[in-house]
């Protein structure tokens, strides 16, 4: 039992240590790559797309290794798959990933968040909130949250928020009756009787949930419409 525990913990670690060691690559390799094209109306984001792409590593190995059994060797970014190849695989679901980011930068400059979300940007608030973490706990403050971010947490961080405040002024935006609304609600809780608030008790919500889904198809409209991510 001893041994078995043992094989596959030791299994494990080599996994790890070669996707770090693939994704220290990919970031070493950075320079000598093309840019990026970004989502229409934004800039030119090469760190972040890499960003994307090194997180993605994991990910990619763990969908190959779901569907077809690999295992994680040097060969494996090279090798095809029932006619999946994980490069592109990569390069896919990065693409993706990249421009929806890019989307969303784009619509929240159009809402008035002034806030630079380029990867420089959200690296110098990064190191500027570490530096004011690191001296509360020198000085015996409370600090919430972790010590330190690093910039995969920090990047979700504000990327999470900035999808908050997204929807929440494209509620403020939105045009719509109080009777609509009502007619919104009687529909919901025709399909869920179980709804026992009343209709000023849910109308906000109602209001948010609208904004959400217009704010997600905006989205999703913009992605459609971007340019394609060069492979790099």
């Amino acid at each position: 039992m001893n041994s078995r525990f043992s094989n596959r913990f030791i299994s494990i670690f080599l996994i790890l240590v070669m996707i770090i060691a693939t994704a220290v690559a990919a970031r070493k390799c950075a320079a000598t790559k093309k840019a990026v094209p970004a989502e229409k109306g934004t800039t030119e984001d090469k760190e972040m797309y890499e960003f994307i792409k090194e997180r993605n590593m994991a990910k990619t190995y763990a969908y190959f290794e779901e569907k077809y059994g690999v295992s994680f060797d040097e060969d494996f970014w090279e090798r095809d798959y029932n006619g999946e190849n994980p490069k592109e695989y990569l390069d896919k679901i990065s693409e993706e990933e990249y421009k929806s980011i890019a989307a969303a930068y784009s619509i929240a400059k159009e809402l008035g968040i002034d806030k630079d979300f380029s990867f420089k940007g959200i690296n110098e608030r990064l190191q500027k909130e570490n530096e004011e973490r690191k001296k509360r706990i020198i000085e015996g403050k409370v600090v919430f949250g972790l010590q330190q971010y690093d910039f995969g947490n920090y990047f979700d961080y504000e990327y999470s928020n900035l999808r908050i405040e997204s929807v929440r002024r494209y509620k403020e935006k939105l045009e719509i009756t109080e009777e609509k609304l009502r007619e919104i609600y009687e529909k919901k809780t025709e399909v869920n009787p179980e709804i026992k608030k009343s209709f000023d008790e849910l109308k906000d919500a109602i209001k948010k949930e609208l904004a959400e889904e217009q704010y997600e198809l905006a989205v999703k409209e913009r992605v459609s419409s971007a340019k394609t991510v060069s492979k790099i």
